[in-house]
């Protein structure tokens, strides 16, 4: 192994850096080249209220986080729902969900009524497809065949990569090297595929008993903060509990406080970072814009 603290070392090394230097000012069509890609935009969230704010690009490894229970794999699934309807192919890796649960979850919020006929639901399955494929496994698996998946998913032209969870991918929760290690790789396949990749992973667990009524910061994803520092977005999700609990015993509650928010922490690239709040739908498990909870269908392709 090379000695990078010695001087002498890197003096020696310095040629090979030369190439590596470049003129700015020589790189106007890399630029030129950047902003089209830039202007042309990337897949837009579910919830108009992120219009213009936030999208998801090509080329990026986006975190979704939260504490456990707090709707992570419901905001995921409007989120490949927003995807497969705006004509991207997505692939699911959900290791914890059956497959027949998956569908019956995506049934829930793409009808919007919580209880789809059995015509709307045969109707639901033959629009899916072409527009979304499944790792049909429930089980912790190996990193290697968590990188693999995601190429196999990008072979068979998946734009978009959903991984639920992190947790489920076979790292030792106690090795803060592999886990950085991991999401590097996946980073750099999103980035070599330019796939949108979506990875769930969980906030660490709250203290004390109204540990939940705060929502979870950047650095309260579990691991080493590198998992952080490395993904290109964070968002990270709360959900208001002691509104639901309110709400669950006929108590009285503010509707004007949403019942989830939405943070976006970090955002590589772009300039909005804050937070939006949502009101859950009330015949699905869906999440809305406004109080209001207007939540339309999905219009099949006819």
């Amino acid at each position: 192994m090379i000695d990078f603290r010695s001087i002498d070392v890197a003096r020696r090394l310095a040629p090979l850096a030369n190439a590596e230097i470049v003129n700015p000012a020589d790189h106007k069509d890399r630029y030129d080249e950047w902003r089209t890609r830039q202007d042309e935009g990337g897949i837009t969230m579910p919830w108009e209220k992120l219009s213009g704010l936030f999208e998801l690009k090509p080329g990026t490894l986006t975190m979704l986080a939260g504490y456990s229970g707090h709707f992570k794999s419901t905001i995921s699934a409007q989120m490949m729902l927003s995807c497969m309807q705006q004509g991207k192919r997505v692939g699911l890796a959900s290791l914890e969900l059956e497959l027949p649960q998956i569908m019956d979850q995506l049934i829930d919020i793409a009808s919007a009524t919580g209880n789809a006929g059995e015509k709307w639901r045969s109707d639901f399955f033959e629009w899916t497809r072409g527009k979304l494929l499944v790792y049909d496994r429930v089980d912790a698996i190996r990193p290697e065949d968590a990188t693999a998946m995601t190429f196999a998913f990008s072979d068979m032209g998946c734009d978009v990569v959903v991984i639920d969870a992190l947790m489920m991918c076979g790292l030792d929760t106690e090795n803060y090297g592999a886990e950085k290690d991991f999401t590097q790789v996946i980073q750099a396949i999103a980035k070599s595929e330019q796939l949108v990749v979506l990875l769930v992973h969980h906030a660490r667990k709250p203290q004390g008993l109204t540990g939940e009524d705060r929502p979870p910061g950047k650095y309260d994803a579990m691991g080493s903060s590198n998992l952080v520092n490395i993904c290109n977005n964070l968002l990270m999700c709360w959900h208001n509990k002691k509104k639901a609990a309110l709400k669950n015993c006929g108590a009285e509650y503010d509707d004007d406080e949403p019942c989830l928010t939405l943070n976006v922490l970090k955002h590589r690239g772009g300039k909005f970072e804050g937070g939006v709040g949502l009101w859950q739908h009330h015949k699905s498990r869906a999440f809305c814009s406004t109080s209001h909870r207007r939540l339309k269908p999905v219009e099949f392709d006819r």
